[in-house]
């Protein structure tokens, strides 16, 4: 601006210097508006595998199909043996309920006229 001697020259020189300052001024407006938005885009993930049940995985996949069919059919066959014993042991408790509701002969069984008596209605006590 100093060697700049003609007006000409000058404003030139000022036009010049206001085009860079324009510039300065937008890169650093773009520069604030990314620094507030990187904050918003920010993520930050954690994942970790536990080594055990990848082990436990990999190993399962392992041996041939018709051994791991075998292995679930003996599986399901083990349940149903045992649902099959449990309702066999829950009838044989119940048995014995079941055959005092048939010889007490009333209508409720030995629950209804407590101590195991029939339960006589009007009816009945009028022809006795």
């Amino acid at each position: 601006m100093e060697k700049a001697t003609k007006t000409d020259e000058l404003v030139a020189f000022s036009n010049e210097l206001g085009k860079v300052q324009e510039e300065i001024e937008r890169i650093k407006g773009r520069m604030r508006y990314l620094e507030q938005n990187v904050a918003y885009s920010t993520i930050e993930s954690r994942i970790s595998q536990i080594i055990s049940s990848a082990e436990v995985i990999h190993a399962g996949d392992r041996g041939p199909l018709m051994k791991r069919a075998a292995a679930a059919l003996n599986g399901t066959y083990a349940m149903l043996s045992l649902c099959f014993q449990w309702l066999v042991i829950v009838l044989a408790g119940a048995r014995r309920w079941f055959c005092s509701l048939r010889l007490s002969g009333s209508r409720y069984g030995s629950f209804a006229g407590g101590a195991g008596e029939a339960v006589r209605y009007p009816a009945q006590a009028e022809g006795a």
